[in-house]
């Protein structure tokens, strides 16, 4: 199984200016771009934490082969774009999306054969199966919970003012713990 992103976000959930604001640095434009890759890293480490997308972003999963049900590790899901797979011959085709249906639940998002349906043979092999889809609280930061916000906020602010590494003397976190306590509640386990 692989997971791989198709197309980025169109934006950050944080504007460089608000980042500045929040960490309270200077006016001035001498750090932006690299305030704006603190965003984009916190970002991204939010959502690997989180097993989320941020904001909406299209994602390919590869299978080797149709399992009774396929996961999709990212949430939250807001459309199956494309199912495709190796038919036995090894020629790539793309199933009909009144074949499958995606099953949104409290722990992750499925994608199923319809009722009384089934997946189509395939042949076995790397990215046999392949389900591209849609993940992300919306295409904007308005729909973004605030908590996960403010985390994105707290983790460029340590960026900004820790750019090394490892902080001598406060012992070494994953995250730091204000970070951590409000993405909590989130976080997708499975």
């Amino acid at each position: 199984m692989t997971l791989e992103i198709i197309t980025e976000p169109l934006n950050e959930p944080l504007s460089t200016a608000d980042a500045k604001a929040h960490g309270r640095q200077e006016d001035g434009t001498i750090e932006d771009a690299l305030i704006a890759s603190y965003v984009k890293s916190a970002r991204r480490r939010v959502e690997t934490y989180l097993r989320r997308k941020l904001i909406n972003q299209t994602l390919r999963l590869s299978l080797s082969c149709f399992p009774s049900q396929i996961v999709l590790p990212m949430d939250p899901v807001s459309a199956v774009t494309s199912l495709t797979y190796l038919d036995p011959a090894g020629v790539r085709q793309t199933m009909a999306p009144e074949n499958y249906r995606l099953v949104r639940a409290h722990g992750g998002s499925l994608v199923v054969p319809v009722r009384n349906g089934s997946w189509p043979v395939t042949l076995t092999d790397y990215a046999s199966v392949q389900v591209d889809f849609t993940a992300g609280y919306g295409a904007d930061v308005t729909s973004i919970p605030e908590d996960i916000l403010q985390a994105v906020r707290l983790l460029v602010a340590h960026y900004a003012e820790h750019r090394e590494a490892v902080v001598v003397g406060t012992g070494a976190t994953d995250l730091p713990e204000g970070v951590v306590s409000h993405l909590a509640p989130y976080r997708r386990w499975i």
